[in-house]
Formats: structure tokens, sequence, C-alpha cells
């Protein structure tokens, strides 16, 4: 059956993102049936010429696991949370004509499922949450949260959430703003403020604040420099930044950090491109420039559901401090 679906997929007239593609056309069936599969099919130009009557069965056999929450074949239904994101990563068209727009039409519709996937998709979040807290005393302090969406990185905090004087949560995503004003209300959290705004823009009404992070943010910021060179505008001397996203290595790197093979490099990043998520070789070098390093790790992830185990895709770690003298 699903042989029937990788053939017709290898007419995908698209051929740069073909293997993508073809992973979850049966997603795309189970999610909204024959009827919408014709609608990406012609959104996308995606031609499904053979085994349709196949891919029709195909079809049957997964709504009626959908429904049946006790199937030995799925043994959780966060299967088909999976499967509802991966639609909208890779089938969905992403529409808008301002940034604002394409991040509120692309999450609209997976901010339920938003925080299972990225959990196991975004790692070294808890990490860098942790080892901010432990480089610095954050007592009855400011921070802010750059493209927090809905919120799950307020739980890194542990029981220092108490201490802190305000928590601003800042994102361009209503849907996933909306997912973190519930979780603090049923959190009873009285220190946590939400912003649907521009990271490149936006300024509490304290004026400054003694650290911002951006958690896989900062590769989703068209203006992504404007968003850094903000985020030193609005830190205060000796304030610091954490950073935790995907990046590529440049091809000849600084002494020290890791030079990222030509395959790496030329496959994730329009791999990653379909939906606007942006790795980017200048990233680590910028902010090295622009900040003190107190910490700068770098390790690969695995992304779920890929094919190939042992493909995986770089990310960092980083820590820096506005100095006390300026840039």
């Amino acid at each position: 059956m699903g042989g029937s679906l990788l053939l017709a997929a290898a007419n995908d007239r698209k051929q740069d993102f073909r293997s993508k593609q073809c992973i979850v056309i049966a997603m795309g069936i189970a999610l909204d049936g024959i009827s919408g599969l014709n609608r990406q099919a012609e959104r996308t130009g995606i031609s499904l010429p053979f085994g349709w009557k196949r891919a029709t069965n195909l079809t049957n056999s997964i709504l009626r696991l959908r429904l049946c929450p006790y199937s030995a074949i799925i043994p959780h239904m966060g299967m088909i949370g999976d499967l509802r994101i991966l639609y909208h990563m890779a089938l969905r068209p992403v529409r808008g004509r301002s940034h604002a727009e394409r991040m509120n039409n692309f999450y609209t519709g997976q901010a339920a499922d938003y925080d299972d996937f990225r959990r196991r998709l975004l790692n070294g979040r808890e990490e860098l949450w942790k080892k901010m807290l432990q480089t610095a005393p954050y007592d009855d302090t400011i921070w802010m949260d750059m493209g927090g969406g809905t919120g799950s990185n307020l739980h890194f905090f542990g029981n220092a959430i108490e201490k802190l004087q305000k928590v601003y949560v800042v994102d361009l995503a209503g849907s996933l703003i909306e997912v973190a004003d519930k979780r603090i209300h049923d959190s009873g959290w009285k220190n946590i403020e939400t912003a649907i705004a521009d990271a490149t823009t936006f300024t509490p009404s304290e004026g400054s604040v003694d650290a911002i992070t951006f958690s896989y943010s900062l590769t989703m910021i068209p203006d992504w420099f404007a968003a850094i060179d903000h985020a030193w505008n609005v830190l205060k001397p000796g304030g610091r930044i954490g950073v935790v996203d995907f990046y590529l290595s440049r091809k000849h790197p600084a002494p020290g950090h890791v030079k990222h093979s030509w395959t790496k490099r030329t496959f994730w990043a329009p791999w990653f491109a379909t939906d606007n998520v942006f790795p980017s070789p200048d990233h680590v070098p910028y902010l090295h420039r622009k900040f003190k390093p107190i910490l700068f790790e770098e390790h690969l992830t695995r992304i779920p559901w890929f094919p190939n185990p042992f493909f995986k895709m770089p990310y960092y770690l980083f820590i820096g401090q506005k100095c006390e003298d300026g840039e």
C-alpha cells in the first residue's frame, strides 16, 4: 500500500523536496481524506496517477486507526498529532503577505500539538535555561523570551520562576500566545506577561531587561540581525542573552568551531527553508562579535520521522554578556 503512494509521489514536479513530501502523503490522506489530498495535490503540484484504489484502501485503514484509541498498531494517539504537524510543515501552503501573517497561518491548526512534537525536535532548551540560571543570579529580575510561543519554556525555570520580577513571553503567532495564556492561567503565575509582538522592536514597559532568550526562534526571524541588535539595546549593562537553535557552519568556521560537511551545509538549508526556517552560518559569528561569550556548545540532533537516523541536524547553545563598557 505504502509503495503505491511512494510511486505516486515520485511524479512530484517539485524534485528538490520530493523525499520530504513522500513521507507525509499518507498523513495528508489521513487528516483530510481523499478530497483533502486532492486539494493539496493541486496546491503543491503533486500528481497521483498510480495505485489510486490502493491509496483509497490505505485511507480507510488510516482513518479506522485514527478513530480507534486502543489500536495495537498505533500505541499512542500522539502519532496523530505528529502527522498533523508534519502535514502543516510539508504539505499545507504557508500564506500571508507579512511575516506576522505567515507565522499565524503556519501555526494555526497545529498549536495544540506544538509542544509534544517540538519537545523531541528542539533539544537543548532545558539545558540552556539551567545554565543561564547557573551563570548569574536572577532574583527580582526581568527576563524576555523572544519567540516564546506556547510558553512551554516557562517550566524550565522550575521554582526560580517565583523569584523573578517579570517574565515576558513574546511571539508574533497569536495562536501560540493563546496556548501560553492558558498555560499561565492554569499554573497560577502572576509575574508572567505575554505579548503578540515583533522580536526586532518589542520593548517592555520597564525599558530594559536583565536576560533575553531565543529558543529556536532566531532562525525564523527574517531580520535576525535586527533582533540581536535590539536585544543588545534592551539588555542592561552586564545583562545576558541565551540562544539555542539550529545552525550550519561557515565553509571556513572560526578556530575551535565545528566545520560541517558539504552535505550538511547543502542539504539542510533548503530542507528547512520549506517551513521558513533558515539556519544561517552567520548567527554564531555575529553573536560572538556582539556579546562576550560565556558559554558556547555545538551538538547534533535527530529529526523526528526523518528516514535516515544517522543524518543529524546541528544545533548550538550560546550564552553571552553585554559588556559594561558598551559594544
